[in-house]
């Protein structure tokens, strides 16, 4: 909290007046349910089956459109509140919202394409698997050491039987290119790469000291509408 105030006080962009502001935040504590199974009421609830709530947090929820189902997620209600203070316009989503929704938006013309979009963060990854314009599964890991990440990807892979010859897997995020996993991940599954951002934008020359999957994500949030 202390540092999300820092970066809104220091940093004059934060300041600007903007078209829309699109807020993501990233949790482990989230969890999905069908639009006709939602009740905003009852979110808290819902929630709780799956993730105890903590003292201090609340339940915010977002719609992915296509996936039809509502992602509830838990936030810390301090920061909730001065997020609404500061950007009172703000669309508050959970992280995956701009992997999903993205992914699925380009699979609308690919049936029967398998993907798996992996994005790292400090100590853990979050992971979305798709079947043309279909969510399997989406879940995240902790993580310690690159052979964890290994053994929950191909985890996965079993309990859905994928096709590591057909599959995708295309890496976002927090791991550096030189990083043992992609070599790792490549042994096994042999359409693994690392994401690119959409072309159809202009990016600050600043982006160029960045490798590209880095934030790709993040920068897809305004193509899923």
């Amino acid at each position: 909290m202390k540092s999300v105030k820092e970066i809104v006080e220091k940093e004059s962009l934060m300041r600007l007046e903007y078209k829309s502001i699109e807020i993501l935040y990233s949790t482990g504590i989230f969890t999905f349910v069908p639009a006709a199974f939602y009740s905003e009421k009852e979110s808290a609830k819902i929630l709780s089956f799956n993730h105890p709530l903590e003292k201090g947090f609340v339940v915010r929820n977002s719609f992915f459109q296509r996936t039809g189902a509502w992602c509830l997620f838990a936030m810390p209600q301090n920061l909730s509140e001065y997020l609404g203070e500061i950007f009172p316009s703000a669309a508050i989503r959970h992280n995956l919202f701009p992997l999903i929704e993205k992914g699925l938006k380009d699979n609308l013309n690919y049936p029967s394409r398998q993907q798996v979009h992996l994005n790292f963060l400090r100590d853990y990854f979050e992971i979305a698997i798709l079947k043309g314009p279909k969510l399997l599964l989406s879940n995240c890991f902790n993580y310690q050491t690159e052979r964890d990440i290994l053994y929950y990807v191909l985890y996965v892979f079993d309990q859905l039987k994928l096709s590591p010859e057909e599959s995708e897997v295309i890496i976002h995020g927090h791991l550096p290119q030189v990083s043992p996993v992609y070599h790792l991940l490549k042994k096994f599954i042999r359409k693994t790469s690392f994401a690119r951002p959409e072309n159809t934008f202009q990016y600050s020359y600043t982006f160029n000291q960045l490798p590209e999957h880095y934030f790709s994500s993040l920068l897809n949030v305004y193509k899923c509408e």
